[in-house]
């Protein structure tokens, strides 16, 4: 069964989900899912959202915190306060405004968190220009890092990796020792993927040369071009011989 509120509006009081719900209005409570239950949530809630199993999907707006036990959140919008994770996993693609706690499961960040991370436990990525406005405490667990970190960032137990890309505004520290962000291990590079053989381009077959016979018989006949006569002549009769002329002086 799936329940829908097409037309939007409001809806009040507290949904229990063990079915497929729609919300594209806004609820004036809470919303808690259960085994069974898939949330659609284009609009807004302006209390919790609690998912003990199931799987969500929130395009809209939590008005306060999200809180995750089991099964698959995926965040496109919002949430108001605090995301809470101790089972499952989440994908972060939206905002959260205020911290976020990792206790155990999976968190993907893509987009921003407002306060502070902290992680006891689970595996959690901060994707390169993700940003994170607080500090940043691991107590345990897998921590990747290649995003922003506005605040802190202390290690203090678990696995940490950072990528090349991964900046941190505040202090760095490790078990209590402060260092440089670049001591912390990186990232392990992927594999380079092997380069396939390009083969080579098949040549064209090259024309046999023509003889000079075959040559003279394609070219074009050339066209006899007439000498052409000067536009002035003289007249011999107006030619003066002024030598003749210099020697009749003389004599």
């Amino acid at each position: 069964m799936e329940l829908r509120n097409p037309e939007g509006g409001m809806v009040r009081g507290e949904i229990l989900l063990d079915k497929e719900w729609q919300l594209n209005g806004a609820l004036t409570g809470s919303i808690s899912i259960v085994e069974g239950g898939v949330l659609r949530m284009n609009g807004a809630t302006s209390q919790d959202v609690v998912q003990e199993a199931g799987d969500s999907h929130i395009r809209g707006a939590v008005g306060e915190d999200a809180v995750v036990f089991g099964g698959s959140m995926k965040i496109d919008g919002a949430i108001g306060s605090e995301l809470i994770i101790r089972g499952g996993s989440v994908i972060l693609n939206g905002a959260v405004g205020g911290d976020v706690v990792i206790e155990d499961g999976e968190l993907a960040v893509r987009g921003s968190i407002g306060g502070d991370l902290t992680q006891s436990g689970g595996t959690t990525s901060i994707a390169k220009n993700s940003r994170i406005g607080g500090d940043v405490t691991v107590d345990g667990g897998t921590f990747h890092l290649a995003g922003i970190v506005g605040g802190d960032f202390d290690v203090n137990s678990g696995q940490v990796s950072v990528a090349p890309t991964a900046r941190v505004k505040g202090d760095c520290t490790m078990q209590g020792k402060e260092m440089e962000l670049h001591d912390l291990p990186e990232m392990p590079a992927m594999p380079a993927q092997p380069e396939m053989p390009v083969p080579p381009a098949p040549k064209a077959p090259r024309a046999p040369l023509a003889t000079v016979a075959e040559t003279a018989e394609r070219a074009e006949p050339v066209e006899r071009v007439a000498s052409i006569e000067p536009e002035c002549s003289v007249d011999p009769a107006h030619v003066v011989d002024t030598v003749s002329d210099e020697e009749d002086a003389d004599a």
